[in-house]
């Protein structure tokens, strides 16, 4: 029998025999029914797009000084921790950044569900999957900014770097219950919004 008609076969016998619905029949049928949402053949759909995977480079009219002024107060604004900062080399970094607050899918066409989001990751899904894909566990990246002169101009770059995504898959006991989790790796780029919120800042 194939296991989605058994899952109907063991669904249909919880709900017609009230008999079954204690507590330790229910762990149990939660335990199936997590058991097969999540077992059954569920995995990583690939980008369909190229992003923007080198760094975004813009020239501002502010000079150098009031360029590096600029991005520190909008950093600060936004929340960003910065890790690094070097002056001298006009180098900016951030400390890793959630985006689990600013990510988006793909739809089926390759479009962004939410053209505005900062990042885009992979999907996780299988045959049970109702919604677009599972949540992502953890989603996070650092921010490289480098300032420099060329030609009189004022250059910036904004790379996101070290970017990183997993989604955990649960091993349940009999009791129902979350032993271990195993994490699947998810592809993160960025939709080169939050640079382009940056240039816009320093125009």
């Amino acid at each position: 029998m194939k296991i989605f008609e058994s899952f109907v076969l063991y669904f249909s016998i919880v709900l017609n025999n009230k008999s079954l619905l204690n507590e330790k029949k229910l762990r149990l049928f939660n335990f199936v029914l997590v058991f097969l949402i999540i077992g059954c053949n569920n995995k990583v759909i690939p980008l369909k797009n190229s992003y923007q995977s080198t760094a975004y480079e813009f020239s501002t009219a502010l000079d150098k000084d009031e360029t590096w002024s600029a991005l520190i107060d909008l950093f600060t604004t936004k929340g960003l921790p910065i890790k690094t900062i070097d002056k001298a080399d006009g180098v900016i970094t951030t400390d890793y950044v959630s985006f689990l607050n600013s990510y988006t899918w793909e739809n089926k066409d390759g479009s962004l569900i939410n053209p505005n989001a900062f990042v885009v990751c992979s999907k996780f899904r299988g045959p049970f999957t109702l919604t677009t894909s599972f949540t992502p566990t953890t989603l996070t990246g650092q921010w490289l900014v480098r300032i420099k002169q060329v030609s009189g101009k004022t250059v910036v770059n904004i790379k996101l770097a070290n970017a990183k995504g997993t989604i955990g898959s649960g091993d349940i006991n009999s009791q129902g219950d979350l032993t271990s989790v195993t994490p699947y790796d998810l592809q993160v780029e960025s939709t080169g919004i939050f640079e382009k919120s940056v240039q816009d800042k320093l125009k």
